[in-house]
């Protein structure tokens, strides 16, 4: 779950829906916390996106999040292409094994 809220956040700054720096800052939280913020270099962006495809997230065959776009502020509803969702996590930093 908390590697989600990174996801999600990396998502949002990817779109131009929150401003950079808002992922990592929610990452040192989380971290700090004691719990995992990186997807691990073991699975791929392609891999999850194929996995959400079966997830109540998807709808007219895109896929749909609640984005932040600050702390405490999200947006519903979003809807993004796969190939987005894949360049977006491609150039994240994964944790390496």
């Amino acid at each position: 779950m908390s590697i989600g809220l990174v996801a999600e956040a990396r998502l949002a700054e990817g779109i131009g829906l929150a401003q950079a720096g808002l992922s990592e800052q929610i990452a040192c939280v989380l971290s700090g916390l004691g719990l995992p913020v990186e997807i691990p270099a073991t699975i791929r962006a392609v891999e999850l996106v194929s996995a959400m495809q079966a997830d109540k997230k998807r709808l007219d065959g895109r896929l749909r999040f609640s984005l932040p776009t600050t702390i405490g502020e999200v947006l519903t509803g979003i809807r993004l292409e796969a190939d987005q969702i894949i360049s977006i996590l491609n150039h994240q930093k994964v944790k390496q094994p």
